[in-house]
């Protein structure tokens, strides 16, 4: 599948901010992702394309759907990488997110598409977020880490340089393509509590300030977090790319 079929119609985007996230082993207690979920929970969002899932997921390990659609009409809904352009009110920039699993084959590949997809859309930021389990205290307030891509990110956004060494997931992997790319990155990620008594802990809260002031003080609506759980919820948001009846 070419670019242009899986990104039919992109619009004319004003300074776009890219926000990623990923479930997987970046995503403890659907952290990340459920960030990406509220925003398309409570703001207007219009899809704007998908990968092609075919190379990349093992659909034994994370299998498609069935569903029903309003007309009764059966689906089978496969898992993949989502794009959508948010829509919030009386704002002038550009917010997309990307939603995604990570992949179970092909990282290399799958970076470069998406570092595709960033250049189309002619990103000016990209923020990653990610949430790894630690022995952190769930009684106390979440702690989250900020870093920046190069020097000059770091001194835009008053962040630190990041000294990690060690595995690393998906996010990892993009934002080292993206910083070879040199596309401009801020990185969060979390210490989400092994002890929480509730898996997924605050999670439309974990990074509430910190990309809403590196998204160009965008009023990103934390405080009417979702009531009900969002697990599942990427089968839910999909297409007629990846939607077999």
């Amino acid at each position: 599948m070419t670019f242009d079929e899986m990104f039919p119609a992109l619009p004319e985007l004003t300074d776009a901010v890219v926000v990623l996230a990923f479930e997987g082993w970046n995503d403890a207690g659907e952290a990340a992702t459920g960030v990406i979920d509220h925003l398309l929970e409570v703001w207007d969002a219009d899809w704007l394309g998908e990968l092609d899932p075919e190379e990349y997921y093992d659909f034994q390990v994370n299998r498609p759907e069935a569903s029903f659609d309003d007309s009764g009409a059966r689906h089978i809904v496969f898992p993949t990488t989502r794009v959508f352009l948010l829509k919030p009110p009386h704002h002038g920039r550009s917010i997309v997110v990307l939603r995604g699993i990570e992949p179970n084959n092909k990282w290399r590949s799958f970076s470069q598409e998406i570092l595709a997809i960033l250049r189309e859309l002619d990103a000016t930021l990209i923020v990653t977020l990610g949430s790894m389990l630690a022995e952190t205290p769930h009684t106390r307030p979440i702690p989250v880490n900020a870093t920046g891509s190069s020097p000059d990110v770091n001194a835009r956004f008053g962040l630190e340089e990041s000294r990690y060494e060690g595995p690393t997931g998906i996010v990892g992997v993009i934002s080292a393509a993206c910083a070879a790319a040199e596309l401009p990155v801020v990185s969060y990620g979390q210490r989400f509590p092994t002890t929480s008594p509730n898996r997924r802990h605050r999670r439309a809260r974990l990074l509430c300030s910190r990309p809403s002031r590196t998204c160009s003080m965008c009023p990103f609506p934390w405080a009417t977090s979702p009531k009900r759980p969002m697990h599942g919820r990427r089968m839910s948001i999909s297409s007629p790319r990846t939607t077999m009846r």
